[in-house]
């Protein structure tokens, strides 16, 4: 069954490549667009085809690495291949324009984000959601809507009425850097298994469950703050260019 569903994914992959390149009118969309909106849905898929899905459920810097890429690397690269004119008929539409507004705000995207991602690694939360696929999904389906929110503003394309200003798109990563600090000492530095989906395996002893949760904490700190630098580089030059283009 898990390899119907990877199968449907992909399919399911392919199509939305193909309305985007048509809706978008690929000849002149910029290859760049072209080439993140294409990697954001290749990586959207290999996060969650099997053997990937299988291991994420088995060891939790697989999960990690899973939810670092679903998170905090998909939305920026989906988003990033958006134009304008795809973009505003979704944030002016008459039924979903108001929930998009919303939930692009940006403080309150950020909070909303943070809030839910760290609510779900309470371990009396993560315990029950992974031991339920159906909880899992529905959380994962909700965390998704929630990574695209909180990414808009410093990611979607200027049509958007809630992008910011590069210097305020450099905040905003502070911030989200900030508030996830507390989440990753937890995990990292907590001293104990919180994670009992991670330590039930036949040969997984504590010690073992204490340091695969701890390396999986390290790895998604490290490539995020990666991340997070990467995209204050990358505001710094928009300001510049920005400030560049007033000049002359």
């Amino acid at each position: 069954m898990t390899y119907v569903w990877s199968t449907a994914l992909v399919i399911f992959i392919v199509f939305i490549i193909r309305m985007y390149i048509s809706s978008a009118k690929a000849g002149r969309l910029p290859f760049r667009k072209r080439f993140s909106f294409i990697l954001g849905m290749i990586l959207f898929a290999a996060a969650l085809v099997e053997p990937v899905l299988a291991w994420g459920d088995s060891f939790f810097l697989v999960h990690m690495l899973q939810q670092t890429a679903l998170l905090f690397f998909v939305p920026i690269f989906i988003l990033l291949g958006l134009t304008d004119e795809l973009v505003q008929p979704v944030y002016s539409h008459p039924r979903w324009g108001g929930a998009v507004r919303i939930l692009t705000k940006p403080v309150t995207a950020l909070i909303l984000f943070t809030a839910a991602f760290c609510v779900l690694y309470m371990p009396v939360v993560f315990n029950i959601v992974m031991s339920q696929p159906a909880f899992s999904l529905l959380y994962m389906m909700l965390m998704l809507v929630l990574a695209f929110g909180m990414w808009w503003p410093v990611a979607a394309p200027a049509a958007s009425n809630n992008t910011l200003q590069p210097f305020l798109k450099i905040t905003y990563i502070v911030g989200l850097g900030v508030f996830l600090t507390p989440l990753g000492i937890y995990i990292i530095f907590g001293g104990e298994v919180l994670y009992s989906a991670y330590s039930v395996s036949p040969g997984v002893g504590e010690l073992n469950a204490l340091r695969a949760q701890q390396i999986g904490g390290v790895a998604w700190k490290v490539i995020t703050v990666i991340l997070y630098c990467v995209l204050i580089a990358a505001f710094i030059h928009e300001a510049a260019d920005i400030d560049r283009g007033r000049r002359e």
